[in-house]
């Protein structure tokens, strides 16, 4: 079942375009990671995607449904966006109490059960405004999820979390998928979305720019040998005379994307050794998700 869907999506602001057709297809029980440069539509998409912004062109379908003003789906629906709200003179469980009065859902279990899975018990009669940047986030998460959701929609979730705290509200997010909740998560930590998403958009400019499996993205980084010899120059002749195309010399290591360089690193240590070349340093490299992104919106920017 297609729970979020898109169709030639555009908005503009004055003559910022901070969409430009975006087309979506996102399934149930998936969690669909969406990324992008600070400025490049993330956030208008998902303020659209609540009906908080009206697109200028396009149709939002969510559940199969159309997003206009007849729709009725909200209680199935559960965000964060930017930055987590909450009433600061209210402790945290009578502001999930509230939350609850405000979505009509009297299940007094529900706010228990929400604040035991943020791991918000100690907290629970604590003025919000007294809470630390994460505890706060945390009671944003549980507002948006305490209702279990079928559809979760999260701006940069883990905001002000500690190391501890990510992995608890990733295993969190995974277990929630694993029951059917399709999630739409936006964030700057791309390492966190390559562990968490099936499937990865990035944004640029207001356009879709590319879209990919998880498993597709270990494939497309590059991976590389990188080495250092006392005299690079004369290491790199040497390879090309050897017969390894495509040798790249940087300030202070050779660089080799050649397979079988990569696959063997022992073989050539030993080559380049009874060369008198012998490395002082070789290490396989794989381009982080970071040069992956940076790489991706180059190759986008050349193209236009």
């Amino acid at each position: 079942m297609e729970v979020i869907g898109t169709r030639g999506l555009s908005k503009s602001f004055g003559l910022n375009r901070a969409l430009d057709q975006i087309s979506l297809s996102i399934g149930s029980g998936e969690i669909y990671g969406f990324l992008g440069l600070n400025g490049a539509g993330k956030t208008t998409l998902i303020r659209s995607l609540l009906g908080m912004i009206n697109p200028d062109q396009g149709q939002i379908h969510l559940f199969g449904r159309e997003l206009n003003p007849k729709f009725d789906q909200w209680n199935k629906i559960g965000y964060l966006v930017e930055s987590a709200k909450a009433y600061p003179e209210l402790t945290v469980a009578e502001n999930l109490k509230v939350f609850g009065l405000l979505r009509r859902i009297k299940v007094p279990a529900l706010e228990a059960d929400a604040i035991e899975r943020l791991k918000l018990a100690p907290y629970r009669n604590t003025k919000s405004k007294a809470l630390s940047l994460g505890n706060l986030q945390r009671l944003g998460l549980a507002k948006a999820l305490f209702h279990k959701p079928a559809l979760l929609i999260l701006d940069e979730p883990t905001n002000g979390l500690d190391p501890e705290g990510i992995v608890e509200i990733r295993n969190l997010l995974l277990d929630m998928a694993r029951t059917g909740t399709t999630i739409f998560i936006s964030s700057h930590i791309l390492a966190e979305i390559s562990r968490l998403a099936d499937r990865i958009g990035i944004i640029h400019k207001g356009k879709l720019v590319r879209e990919l499996h998880a498993h597709e993205l270990n494939r497309q980084r590059t991976t590389s040998l990188r080495l250092r010899t006392r005299d690079n120059p004369k290491a790199r002749e040497a390879l090309l005379n050897q017969g390894f195309p495509a040798i790249q010399i940087h300030p202070s290591w050779i660089e080799i994307k050649d397979e079988r360089a990569i696959q063997n690193p022992s073989s050539l240590t030993r080559w380049l050794s009874l060369q008198n070349l012998p490395p002082e340093e070789i290490y396989i490299f794989k381009e982080d998700l970071e040069h992956f992104f940076l790489r991706t919106l180059q190759i986008e920017n050349q193209d236009d």
